[in-house]
């Protein structure tokens, strides 16, 4: 079992932030490995995942605490894949985003592939990702398709 954690300030409102991220749909857009995400019923979701050249599906629960502005996901079948992300402001416009990614190897090979340390960056990259899509304007983008419907 493998406990990988990072943090990362992000240029970006909490609220607007958090809104985003409460589209789980959102997710495989910096979530590394997560391929698509359908859903299944409240708060209930199948995940395709692929990992050292392996494709599974998931089913997970999300939780979210609007309150803490934090956003959760547990398995509910087959190896561990869970996660959190907190989020804090830091300061007007800046909002500190926490990450913990818990996962079990699904099968031999991957396994050897967490034995080697070989994972340690995922959530570091996860982090980056989500940056980026913050640094391209991703939050911003949701608000022109808002008015567009308008």
């Amino acid at each position: 079992m493998h406990r990988l954690h990072a943090s990362r300030n992000l240029s970006a409102d909490i609220d607007e932030l958090y809104d985003w991220l409460r589209d789980v749909e959102h997710w495989p857009q910096f979530l590394e490995g997560l391929r698509s995400v359908e859903p299944l019923g409240y708060r209930r979701y199948r995940w395709t995942v692929t990992y050292a050249g392996r494709t599974r599906t998931v089913d997970v629960v999300v939780s979210l605490d609007a309150r803490d502005k934090r956003l959760a996901w547990k398995h509910l079948n087959g190896a561990a894949f869970d996660g959190t992300i907190w989020l804090a402001p830091v300061r007007p416009r800046y909002t500190k985003v926490d990450l913990t990614l818990r996962m079990e190897p699904a099968s031999f090979v991957e396994g050897i592939i967490d034995s080697t340390g070989a994972t340690g960056w995922l959530a570091e990259h996860d982090l980056r990702q989500l940056s980026q899509l913050v640094a391209d304007g991703v939050l911003r983008a949701g608000e022109e398709d808002d008015e567009a419907a308008s």
